[in-house]
């Protein structure tokens, strides 16, 4: 093979990883991937009822393809039985939580398990990535949460397959909402977000604070941490942007605010395939030897 039509195909070759390159993004950003979802069930601190329940949103795929998603609503969560233990109350809301979660998704789509003696929660199933548009598709959301727990969070498993990023987002319905500075038990309330495990953004809000106050602020903290993250006011929410080794990280969230509804979700993402950037630059090595000769 002579030195020019080795050039010639070198220099297809590097347009070729070129617009694979430019390609791959997009496409990986529309992916979608199947993951697992577990939570931790915190303690007891109040109850969901039928006039305040708890509200959990499940994206899944479609038997004929797209996506779907599933409502999950609690309305019969007391904070504590009579004569129960605080582990007692855990317990019992892990497996409520799983009960009612599979009579919607289906039989076996949910079931507890126990995590350094906790109950955890997993969920199967769920779909997770961003859409079209570059929007995170949120695999779990607890879209209403009137148990005003402390230390709500998650973790996403890869269901098949590839390394993820892990992202989340906090946001509010009605962003005129206001603190009222009291917890559940009279004590100060509290408001986090963060990664488990790198930094958690940790806010007691007075009493009149504003809920888009309190998401800039936890914005800003994240961000002197460390912690990519975009707040939009437009929106109300605030998102942390994906973060590598989702195995090793947990999102981490809590209000126990009654005037701070907070919604909170997470998503995954598709790692960018590095092998693409090593065939790049191959490529460009033999298109620069083949100019040499």
């Amino acid at each position: 093979m002579n030195s020019s039509h080795s050039f010639r195909l070198s220099a297809r070759l590097v347009l070729v990883c070129f617009a694979l390159l430019a390609i791959v993004p997009t496409a990986a950003a529309q992916i979608i991937q199947p993951v697992i979802v577990s939570n931790p069930v915190p303690g007891p601190q109040a109850s969901a009822t039928a006039a305040k329940p708890m509200v959990w949103v499940f994206t899944q795929p479609k038997a004929g393809g797209g996506l779907e998603t599933k409502t999950v609503t609690i309305t019969d969560l007391p904070k504590r039985l009579v004569g129960e233990t605080a582990a007692q109350a855990a317990d019992r809301k892990a497996d409520t939580l799983v009960t009612e979660i599979n009579k919607v998704l289906g039989a076996g789509r949910a079931e507890k398990f126990m995590a350094k003696g906790k109950p955890n929660f997993k969920v199967f199933g769920l779909a997770s990535g961003t859409d079209a548009a570059k929007k995170p598709v949120v695999a779990s959301r607890l879209a209403a949460d009137p148990t005003l727990q402390a230390g709500n969070g998650g973790t996403i498993q890869q269901g098949s397959g590839g390394k993820m990023s892990l992202g989340g987002i906090m946001d509010i319905d009605d962003g005129t909402r206001v603190a009222t500075g009291i917890g559940p038990e009279g004590e100060p309330s509290l408001v986090q977000f963060g990664i488990e495990g790198l930094f958690v953004a940790s806010l007691y809000p007075s009493a009149g604070t504003t809920a888009m106050s309190i998401l800039a602020q936890l914005s800003s903290e994240l961000a002197a941490n460390g912690i990519v993250n975009t707040f939009d006011a437009g929106e109300q929410s605030l998102t942390i942007e994906p973060l590598y080794d989702s195995d090793v990280y947990s999102l981490y969230w809590t209000s126990t605010d009654e005037g701070l509804p907070f919604g909170a979700g997470m998503f995954a993402v598709p790692e960018p395939a590095s092998w693409m950037l090593l065939a790049m630059g191959g490529a460009a090595l033999l298109a620069f030897r083949g100019r040499r000769r």
